[in-house]
């Protein structure tokens, strides 16, 4: 998957912590993209896609306004064909000039990548709907302990590059603080997973060693991540890596790395 589609469901996802319309959105691709699994030109018939909403979701089905609202949110990804009536709450609709159903169809930049984006979108409805299942837990977090929270969420999922994406936007306003150094050591550390994963020996080392020197002088229950159990998981990790060696650097499988644990 190249980084433009990546980016773009990564934004996706982050946006959807705080936007149910987004959430939505990511649930839609999710059953979108298992209709057309297999098909080297996927062409969905929007009957279809709602049909299989009203079944996996009743309780979203029912407000009227959410198949525009979550199509809108999927311009440049998905693209709604042959709906009447102009636009679709900003995302551009054609007048079919076939006596065809209207349908959906993965934008350009996605098409090649509809496996990879397939299995990637299936962990981002898991995600959002573990989020959701939590929310009247999140609700009671000031901003920031939130944040790490639904990072903990993605880095568990093995979406290290998400985790790392949503931690930095809240990084990057914080004043410099002990707290920033923190939140930089978890940002380093999910960066250092995201490299594992791919089979790249000198960025996880690094990063995580960078990682793990940020997060050593923090009290063991910062923003309600347990330091002291993630310290030593990622620290036993990184030694594994180290002990095997560049040339014997494989890809990480997510079972094998380790998870953040939230105090309650």
């Amino acid at each position: 998957m190249n980084r433009t589609v990546r980016n773009r469901l990564a934004d996706l996802l982050l946006g959807a912590f705080g936007d149910p319309a987004k959430r939505d959105a990511i649930l839609r691709l999710a059953l979108y993209l298992d209709l057309c699994a297999g098909e080297r030109q996927p062409k969905i018939n929007g009957r279809d896609l709602e049909a299989a909403w009203a079944r996996h979701y009743p309780e979203l089905a029912a407000h009227p306004w959410s198949a525009a609202e979550a199509t809108a949110e999927l311009k440049g990804i998905l693209e709604a064909r042959g709906f009447s009536g102009g636009p679709v709450h900003g995302v551009q609709a054609y007048e079919s000039q076939d006596p065809v159903a209207p349908w959906y169809e993965p934008h350009a930049d996605l098409l090649p990548f509809l496996a990879a984006a397939g299995e990637r979108v299936r962990i981002y409805a898991q995600v959002v709907s573990e989020a959701a299942a939590q929310e009247s837990v999140f609700e009671r977090l000031e901003p920031l302990h939130r944040g790490v929270a639904e990072a903990a969420i993605c880095f568990n999922a093995g979406l290290f590059f998400e985790a790392h994406e949503h931690l930095e936007h809240h990084w990057l306003h914080l004043p410099p603080i002990p707290t920033k150094r923190f939140v930089q050591g978890i940002i380093q550390i999910s960066i250092g997973f995201h490299h594992a994963m791919r089979g790249s020996y000198q960025g996880a080392v690094n990063q995580l060693g960078k990682g793990l020197a940020k997060l050593a002088d923090a009290p063991g229950d910062t923003l309600g991540l347990d330091r002291d159990l993630f310290l030593r998981e990622v620290e036993a990790a990184r030694q594994e890596m180290v002990a095997r060696g560049r040339q014997r650097m494989r890809q990480a499988a997510l079972q094998e790395l380790p998870r953040m644990h939230l105090l309650r």
